[in-house]
């Protein structure tokens, strides 16, 4: 409330984020690079594609949808297994690897 107070709200039909003073509006792509509809993506086969997630800065994996729990496997070349192996190795390393993802 106190950002609507003090700033306009950003209109996220434009492609760029907004700034207003300490205030950071991103774009939901920031964060969800894969909407909640396309979640199973994570877990197809990697296609050596970054521009889905060349501008997030965070993942949403949807956990709720995953209603069969489906797992990252060690070597399975899954987009999930991909991205933990690139921007989050310890969690690949000890998860993943460990085969208690």
């Amino acid at each position: 409330r106190m950002a609507a107070t003090l700033c306009k709200m950003p209109d996220f039909a434009n492609v760029g984020d907004s700034v207003c003073g300490n205030f950071y509006y991103l774009q939901p792509d920031r964060f969800y690079p894969i909407q909640w509809e396309d979640w199973e993506r994570y877990y197809g086969q990697w296609d050596n594609d970054e521009s889905t997630f060349s501008l997030s800065y965070g993942l949403h994996f949807w956990n709720f949808m995953n209603k069969a729990q489906r797992k990252v496997t060690a070597g399975s070349n899954t987009v999930a297994e991909h991205l933990f192996m690139k921007y989050c190795p310890v969690t690949y390393h000890s998860l993943v690897k460990r085969g208690t993802s």
